[in-house]
């Protein structure tokens, strides 16, 4: 999918008219609205420079918003394979265009949930930087 039309969906997509095939994630979340805020500006960063080489680390740490930097951990910290924490290296990794097998379709609040719609382009995919984006952007810090 395009990164101008994926971007697209990310500000205006709503879970109407899923495709066969989409993965609604949720997040509960305290604040919906400035939870899902927070995601679609993490996203759109991403998207927005999706299109063009793939920016390096320290780059990264300028476009993406402070919040969402600061909530992520050195990777020296890392000492497991248990990623309840994410390295920056490692969450923009899992983000590239060559290795990213979904996009965005969709998202809503309801009921103290942010829910993502995520339209699977092949199999297997990862899902799993996607979901510390939901859960790091509904923690009341950020």
């Amino acid at each position: 999918m395009e990164p101008s039309f994926e971007l697209e969906r990310v500000r205006l997509g709503s879970l109407s008219d899923l495709p066969p095939g989409a993965e609604v994630l949720t997040q509960a979340a305290a604040e919906p609205e400035p939870t899902l805020a927070r995601i679609r500006e993490v996203m759109a960063s991403v998207l927005e420079h999706s299109a063009d080489e793939w920016p390096g680390l320290d780059r990264w740490k300028e476009l993406l918003p402070r919040w969402f930097v600061d909530s992520c951990v050195e990777d020296s910290l890392v000492r497991n394979c248990v990623v309840d924490v994410w390295s920056l290296r490692a969450w923009i990794y899992w983000f590239q265009p060559q290795l990213r097998k979904w996009h965005w379709w969709g998202a809503a609040t309801q009921d103290g949930q942010v829910s993502v719609a995520i339209a699977i382009d092949s199999k297997p995919y990862r899902k799993a930087a996607m979901e510390w984006l939901l859960k790091v952007s509904s923690e009341p810090s950020n």
